[in-house]
């Protein structure tokens, strides 16, 4: 060897921007980062926008078409990522709760355990069609004054509507195949039906306040 090879210090990088995009209400979105252009190190880690607002005219989005829905909730996506479940009231300030049917651009099938626990501050609850259960102690010592369950919910599961004091009706769809213990358990709620009688799939001990309940009802009544 005649002349050593001597080493030489490394050179800065050479950044180069990655574009990200912009949000919309059935979309995430991206913020910009920046890598190298030589060796494609990540210089930037790229960060996740959220979902924006849905833009509302006459009770739809004008961008995407849903109807309208309470703003502010808080949605969790599901672990196999197919779907989102509500999991809080967020930072919501309605008092009469509509829930979305989708968020961003998946179906919403459930309301989450312990979604509105002891919440003050919520009064009317409609449920679009397309959740399928109601979580155990989803609404449980809440201040829920009246539901709507769509014929999409099979499931409710225990406590989920137990020590609702100002609940006074709720109708209760044939489609419900599960209801677990004390899922009901009022003080001057009466219940409605829509099955002829009590569903096997029922635990025994749903209403054990022994609410009244009338078997067979139909809306038209």
């Amino acid at each position: 060897i005649l002349v050593e090879q001597e080493e030489t210090e490394l050179k800065p990088h050479t950044e180069e921007t990655v574009k990200g995009y912009e949000a919309t209400c059935t979309a995430k979105g991206l913020t910009d980062g920046k890598k190298c252009a030589i060796c494609k190190e990540t210089l930037v880690e790229q960060e996740e926008i959220s979902f924006k607002k849905h833009i509302y005219e006459n009770l739809k989005c004008t961008v995407c078409g849903a109807d309208w829905s309470s703003d502010g909730l808080e949605y969790t996506l599901s672990e196999d990522g197919t779907y989102y479940i509500l999991t809080g009231k967020g930072t919501c300030e309605d008092t009469d709760i509509v829930i979305a049917s989708k968020y961003g651009n998946l179906p919403v099938k459930s309301i989450g355990s312990k979604a509105f626990s002891n919440s003050t501050t919520i009064g009317s609850v409609e449920i679009p069609y397309g959740i399928t259960s109601i979580s155990d102690g989803a609404f449980i010592g809440s201040s829920i004054t009246s539901v709507k369950i769509p014929d999409s919910v099979t499931s409710i599961e225990r406590h989920a509507f137990n020590g609702c004091k100002s609940l006074t009706k709720v109708i209760i769809p044939k489609s419900v195949t599960t209801m677990g213990f004390l899922a009901f358990y009022g003080y001057a709620l009466v219940i409605y039906c829509e099955a002829d009688s009590q569903p096997s799939g029922w635990d025994s001990s749903w209403n054990s306040g022994n609410r009244p309940v009338e078997w067979g009802y139909t809306a038209e009544e």
